[in-house]
């Protein structure tokens, strides 16, 4: 018998000490090779962490990790861009020369390459989480679709276009990946991750790669967000903007995020108040 990838063989070695127990076995034939696909239960010490890295997920980026302060990681995604659209151009040939069992054959091949390169990114940011002790931080983008406006430009386009945007397929590779290591994979409300400086909380202006804040930090866009997840346990901005209440609906909140103070600033004015998102003591003793 032999592993597929050297990092199972761990695992073949528990299975065979009996440390590790199987589950459900499947054989499967393909290309003349036979695998075999097994479940399995892991008993995991939980390891006591001393920091946290934030991960920032998107699309000129897959990825990119980083801790509060020091050197992040990058995951570029320009090439999964070009790639998306070639597997567009060869799918609409098959559509239109009705090759329909050509174009199903087509569409699985994309999902295991994507899937391929989300094992390959969620590995790699787990090593990272791994040389630094440090649980993981990423924002919680359910029914993200629905509130991120898109042009029909982008898309129609299978590169630009966010529904083909495979989060959640990161997202739960990321989740058992830790799992293993004995560390956590924590969501985190994603409202102002990208719009706040990571180095004095104020609200600045985004601009592609480019975070201009206006007491003057700049910061490229991507890691500013992750070092904001590494650094938040939630926000005291405005909770009454329109185009965050579905988030704030998903999450159950309505006065305060995961625990921080409620948030003093909405009884008075319904206008837009920059904020300085560390400075905690005013909202500790808020004044009546």
């Amino acid at each position: 018998m032999e592993v597929a990838s050297p990092h199972w063989q761990p695992v073949l070695d528990g299975l065979l000490r009996e440390t590790i127990q199987g589950g459900s076995f499947k054989l499967i034939k393909h290309r003349n090779k036979w695998y075999a696909y097994l479940s399995i239960t892991e008993d995991v010490p939980e390891v006591e962490t001393e920091t946290r890295l934030g991960c920032d997920r998107g699309q000129n980026n897959l990825a990119v990790v980083a801790p509060k302060q020091g050197f992040g990681k990058f995951f570029k995604g320009q090439s999964v861009k070009h790639r998306r659209c070639y597997f567009q151009k060869r799918r609409q040939q098959l559509q239109e020369a009705k090759k329909f069992r050509a174009l199903k054959k087509w569409d699985k091949k994309e999902r295991r390459w994507m899937d391929a390169i989300n094992h390959t990114v969620s590995r790699r940011i787990v090593r990272f989480a791994e040389y630094h002790n440090a649980d993981v931080v990423i924002e919680d983008l359910e029914d993200c679709r629905k509130t991120m406006k898109q042009s029909k430009k982008s898309r129609s386009d299978s590169g630009q276009s966010r529904h083909n945007w495979s989060y959640y397929s990161l997202e739960q590779k990321l989740n058992y990946k830790l799992a293993l290591k004995g560390l956590k994979l924590i969501k985190r409300p994603a409202p102002y991750t990208s719009k706040s400086c990571s180095t004095c909380g104020v609200m600045g202006k985004r601009n592609r790669h480019d975070f201009n804040c206006p007491n003057g930090h700049y910061h490229n866009s991507d890691l500013n967000a992750a070092r904001n997840l590494s650094q938040w346990d939630g926000f005291s901005c405005h909770l009454d903007l329109q185009r965050d209440a579905s988030v704030m609906d998903s999450s159950g909140l309505t006065d305060g995020v995961l625990g921080t103070p409620l948030n003093s600033m909405n009884t008075v004015k319904q206008e837009y108040v920059q904020l300085s998102l560390f400075d905690w003591a005013r909202y500790e003793n808020p004044t009546p």
